[in-house]
């Protein structure tokens, strides 16, 4: 079940709230029709919150997973939170689960490249959809890229 709730902090500033259980996760967009700064501006509310998840939180959740399904689900919560632009570390463990042996930490990579919206994760997108094991996870790799096509998000 997924939780929605949007509110218009201003005319032209919106905040939308998410919380997905399938990854048992809540997050927060911030969209402006007013520019850069009034989206720093709010996010910086939002930041200060005790239970917001930094960037090297993520990536320990990812190394200390303890099973295939903590695994599934910090891999998509790392792409989910992941920066703006493409980090090494984050890239590296990401492609990695998109190749793991259980087909669920594969499909939080997907996840997880689908949040991220990174050109670099075309390659690992391409190879998936031509050698996924699982069929459901080559059509979801194919579908990442043509959205990826549909929203701009070119090669590297």
């Amino acid at each position: 079940m997924t939780l929605l709730v949007q509110w218009e902090l201003f005319p032209g500033l919106r905040a939308s709230y998410t919380e997905e259980e399938a990854i048992e996760s809540s997050y927060v967009f911030i969209t402006s029709t007013l520019g850069a700064r009034s989206v720093e501006s709010a996010t910086a509310v939002f930041e200060v919150h005790p239970k917001v998840v930094d960037f090297g939180t993520l990536i320990l959740e990812l190394d200390s997973a303890p099973d295939s399904q903590r695994r599934s689900i910090a891999v998509a919560r790392a792409g989910l939170g992941a920066p703006l632009e493409p980090r090494k570390r984050f890239v590296e463990r990401i492609g990695e689960c998109a190749f793991d042996q259980d087909s669920r930490v594969r499909e939080g990579a997907l996840w997880a490249m689908t949040y991220a919206e990174w050109p670099v994760f075309r390659k690992v997108l391409r190879t998936v959809a031509d050698e996924d094991d699982d069929p459901y996870l080559r059509d979801f790799a194919q579908e990442t890229l043509e959205s990826f096509d549909a929203l701009g998000v070119g090669e590297q």
